[in-house]
């Protein structure tokens, strides 16, 4: 006979009986529920057991959020995401309680669908958050000594802080990788590439042929058009240009550097087999 596997925790920090209720409800099924009614309830309970999901109701908690998250942080918590149920979603306080620690916000009224969509969207930010952790984990400083920046990317602290500030903000950011089929050719072909890295942009050489530029405070549209300039100045390189924009990605800080360098490199692997010299989402389908 197998053993019925555990089910993940959720702990609801909330004083409101309608709103446990509803949770209870919506998802008793996919979690084992506990619930807390005082900082010190919500404290003890973060201590008892490996917590999943942490949802917290900010009309009824007895300190700020920012509060809240730090005891999270200070209880040793870690990969939990936290949604916050909250009627405060003008954009300077949105940015503020995702710096805290705050990775979604549930609006009220309550919808049931809204709620298995977020909480699907935190399970996924969760594992990926684990995966990212992982990683961090396993570079050594021998690695971070290599010139492949490939492998270093999603980890740079400019990235990371480009991808939180665009996120805040509401702001578009936009990538391109960029593969010379002649690595013998990199150095010319930077010298040309550099004529149109502005001030604001990330760039990366990756080696083997690779560049990569990260572009902040640009949508796809434009940063179509500067990727077209780069492949008319440089149009006796035999290349590929893979462009990703940020709405194509999930935007969780460390989820979406990693996935916009996949998605791009994936775009670029079927853009060198179709022959196409710009790669985007939407002549790539």
């Amino acid at each position: 006979m197998k053993k019925t596997a555990e089910k993940p925790l959720l702990i609801i920090y909330s004083k409101s009986s309608f709103k446990k209720a509803f949770f209870e409800k919506v998802l008793q099924e996919d979690f084992e529920i506990l619930s807390a009614e005082s900082d010190e309830e919500f404290s003890q309970k973060l201590e008892q057991l490996k917590i999943s999901l942490i949802i917290l109701d900010e009309k009824t908690l007895e300190s700020s959020p920012e509060e809240v998250c730090n005891t999270i942080q200070k209880k040793g918590v870690k990969n939990a995401p936290i949604l916050l149920i909250t009627s405060k979603l003008k954009k300077i306080v949105i940015q503020k309680l995702l710096q805290t620690g705050i990775t979604d916000f549930l609006r009220e009224p309550l919808d049931e669908d809204e709620v298995n969509e977020r909480i699907e969207t935190a399970k996924r930010l969760q594992k990926t958050e684990r995966k990212v952790a992982e990683l961090r984990a396993a570079i050594t400083e021998k690695t971070i000594a290599t010139k492949d920046i490939s492998k270093r990317f999603i980890f740079d602290e400019r990235v990371l802080n480009t991808i939180q500030n665009a996120t805040g903000d509401k702001n578009p950011l936009s990538l391109l990788l960029i593969e010379l089929k002649n690595c013998k050719e990199e150095t010319l072909f930077q010298t040309k590439l550099k004529c149109f890295i502005r001030k604001q942009d990330i760039f990366f050489e990756l080696g083997s042929g690779k560049f990569l530029v990260i572009l902040p405070k640009t949508s796809k549209t434009a940063a179509l058009l500067i990727a077209e300039n780069i492949e008319e100045s440089a149009s006796q390189f035999p290349l590929s240009i893979a462009l990703v924009d940020l709405e194509e990605v999930q935007t969780n800080i460390y989820f979406s550097a990693e996935h916009l360098l996949t998605l791009a490199t994936n775009y670029l692997e079927e853009g060198k087999k179709r022959g196409t010299r710009i790669i985007t989402k939407g002549n790539i389908l």
